[in-house]
């Protein structure tokens, strides 16, 4: 069992928050905009604490009474602790002053579910209204973590906050008081501002899943970011006053078009949209930046630019469109970006930035070609941006002198709007980063969002957009497991003296557990490096397109089977046979198909094999059918211990003899840090290693020297201790 450092109380020392260093983030390596918000922390006074100890929805009754309050923390329900401590302000309950001005950070000491209940009688949800200066900590929850089922958490004209580890799916009617049926939504009609939204799950919403917009003229909307969420099936047909709002949508943020000038500084990043036909998010005048989302089996639109009556200043980049099933039912396979323009404004007001987008079609988007494969720009006539019905699915080529674009590759200098030192991932490597990093819980995802990950990366999913409301089957059931927190006795301290609370920092634990970091073991890539080619069985030598070029790990290299010097080509099947150079739990591979402009040989039916004897390979471990895209596939297994990998082509997706690969990935689960299997990472698992380094393999178990390959480099050096030190040092024990 983990267990939690205590931190000791400094005598009369309470950190001054209001001078903390400006230069971190309210979440340790999350770059983007409002993410210097201090949170609970941006009040005058010191924070109250309040953790959530019931699944009861009080809506009817959130206040307190003084047997709620005991050693430095209120205990309630959610509703409690968002909404009635604001009663309090100035009381005295059991020697303790509630403070005016002061901030509020929200815990849980149980999980499961927490329903919507109380109404006004016609089964329109409550909402949860969230303060300014707040802080609410979904990963202090025990696994498997809270869930909010008719629950919209929302805040209007509020500021400084941060929403972490939670999720929200709806059900039952649709709320015309609260957004529409969202989970968790910011409208504003005054200043909204330095608000993050961070590893969310969000699903089933009738007019969307997450809103961050501004609904009428006044005040400003500004510094916020949204990232590392997941959002999907978007609910249609649910009966609403206004039907098109509960037209299957995922996210809307921005500003309407009289103010769109008082709305900038947002930040979408990260996140998984999934299986919902448009608002994959719908960027609405203002300043904003698209940047490293995963767009996946979306029906309609994709990327939604909103350009009318007003200025749109967009960085798109970095993004990822893959069809799915529902993909090809609704719209061609293609990446739909739209800017809506009334034909009676001018466009040159738009600046848009586009790079190293890509779509399934293969095609990278970038500034310098706006209507490229895989790319749509549609200026709809119309007035105020209302849709022609008629014109929804055509490419308008428009002259490039008609609007402005902006060129150039390096976003952080050439975009019109950019995050001060935001990392920036290849579009290639999004997949990889949302798999392991997406939604409440991506160390424990429940059903849902475990199944919105494998339809992502299987290519699966539905065919047609939700209709009403889920099924009874759908829903998770996540146990309500009760413990009792460990809070660092002197939780607005720095004992440290780095800028942030003991308590954030304890807060920043228990979130890389829930994330992942904290879980010791992950499922990575094994370095091709040590890879060798046992066999192939036909291999195009003419043009250079050897064997070998699918593990070298340049994308602009590929095997191609024979097509130069043989009449007729040979057919298939077609199989590459790899010694991975050492043992490794083998649990799933990834091919990539060729990333020129040809579809040549792609794979279509396949079979995997993993075997310790290439003598013997025994059954397949993996096999099915993909379809063309040239997006990386990715398959799964359970996990098989073995050196060598067969991958086998039974057909190619337009019916032809080849078989063509950039690059093939194998993915095994990395070796864990307790080398001696003692339970515990030490400094005796250290001991281990650095006496099998320096006497050459002499090591008192073959199991425990395979171990300290913990790169999985094929060989134990410098880079080993160094990821055996980063390991224990994040570990408790």
């Amino acid at each position: 069992m983990k267990k939690t450092l205590v931190l000791v109380i400094v005598a009369g020392m309470l950190s001054a928050w209001a001078t903390m260093a400006e230069s971190i983030t309210i979440i340790p390596g999350l770059e983007g905009f409002g993410t210097d918000t201090r949170a609970a922390y941006g009040a005058a006074n010191p924070p109250e604490i309040c953790i959530v100890d019931s699944l009861l929805d009080t809506t009817g009754n959130p206040s307190w009474d003084a047997s709620s309050y005991s050693v430095g923390v209120f205990k309630g329900t959610l509703i409690q602790c968002l909404e009635g401590l604001d009663t309090l302000n100035g009381e005295t309950i059991e020697g303790h002053v509630v403070l005016p001005n002061s901030g509020k950070i929200v815990l849980f000491e149980t999980s499961g579910t927490i329903k919507e209940i109380a109404n006004n009688g016609d089964g329109v949800s409550f909402g949860y209204k969230v303060g300014s200066y707040t802080t609410i900590a979904g990963q202090t929850s025990p696994n498997p973590g809270i869930l909010l089922r008719n629950v919209c958490i929302y805040g209007g004209s509020q500021h400084d906050i941060l929403i972490q580890h939670l999720r929200g799916r709806m059900d039952g009617p649709p709320s015309i008081a609260y957004g529409n049926h969202k989970s968790f939504q910011f409208p504003s009609s005054a200043d909204t501002y330095n608000i993050v939204v961070d590893h969310i799950s969000a699903a089933w919403g009738a007019d969307g899943n997450i809103g961050l917009y501004k609904d009428s003229a006044g005040g400003e909307l500004h510094d916020i970011t949204l990232s590392n969420c997941i959002m999907a099936e978007g609910r249609e047909n649910m009966g609403l006053i206004n039907e098109e709002a509960s037209n299957s949508k995922n996210c809307l943020y921005g500003g309407p078009s009289s103010n769109s000038d008082n709305t900038y500084n947002i930040l979408v990043y990260g996140n998984l949209f999934s299986n919902t036909k448009k608002r994959n998010p719908r960027v609405t005048h203002g300043a904003s930046a698209v940047v490293n989302n995963y767009l996946y089996n979306n029906a309609e639109l994709g990327i939604q630019l909103i350009g009318t009556d007003n200025i749109l200043i967009a960085s798109i980049v970095g993004n990822v469109q893959d069809g799915g099933p529902m993909s090809g039912t609704y719209s061609s396979d293609r990446m739909p970006n739209y800017m809506f323009g009334d034909w009676d404004e001018p466009l040159t007001q738009h600046r848009i930035y586009l790079f190293d987008n890509l779509a399934d079609s293969g095609a990278q988007i970038d500034s310098t070609d706006w209507l490229s494969p895989g790319f749509m720009v549609d200026i709809r006539p119309g007035s105020g941006g209302i849709e022609d019905p008629t014109n929804i699915y055509k490419d308008i080529i428009v002259d490039q002198t008609d609007y402005i674009k902006v060129t150039g590759e390096n976003p952080s200098t050439d975009a019109p709007i950019w995050p001060a030192n935001l990392t920036l991932m290849p579009s290639i490597a999004v997949k990889d980063y949302i798999i392991a990093n997406a939604g409440a819980y991506p160390a424990f995802r429940d059903s849902l969002d475990t199944r919105f990950i494998n339809e992502m990366i299987n290519g699966t999913g539905p065919s047609s957009r939700l209709q009403g409301s889920p099924s009874a089957d759908d829903w998770p059931v996540l146990a309500a497991n009760v413990i009792t927190l460990d809070i660092p006795s002197n939780p607005h301290g720095d004992d440290d003296a780095d800028g942030y609370t003991n308590l954030e920092e304890w807060l920043h634990g228990l979130a890389a557990e829930v994330e992942g970091g904290g879980s010791g073991v992950a499922q990575s890539p094994i370095n091709q490096t040590g890879w060798s080619l046992v066999y192939v069985d036909s291999e195009e030598t003419e043009q250079d397109s050897h064997a070998v070029n699918s593990f070298d790990g340049d994308l602009d290299t590929i095997w191609h089977t024979e097509w130069s010097l043989t009449d007729p080509d040979p057919c298939h099947p077609h199989e590459i046979q790899i010694d991975l150079g050492g043992f490794y739990d083998i649990c799933g591979f990834r091919y990539l198909s060729r990333q020129d402009e040809w579809l040549n040989g792609m794979i279509k039916d396949y079979e995997f094999y993993v075997s310790s004897d290439i003598a013997d390979w025994g059954a397949a471990v993996a096999s099915g059918t993909w379809t063309a895209g040239k997006i990386e596939k990715q398959v799964s297994f359970d996990c098989t211990l073995g050196r060598y990998v067969r991958l086998v082509a039974l057909s190619e997706v337009s019916g032809n003899p080849w078989t063509t690969m950039a690059e093939l990935n194998v993915l095994a689960v990395q070796p864990d840090s307790d080398i001696n299997n003692d339970g515990k990472v030490n400094i005796e698992d250290f001991a281990v290693i650095a006496t099998w380094w320096d006497n050459e393999n002499a090591c008192s178990s073959p199991d425990w020297c395979e171990g300290a390959d913990f790169d999985m480099s094929g060989t134990v050096d410098m880079l080993d201790f160094a990821y055996f030190a980063e390991n224990w040092l994040r570990q408790t024990w």
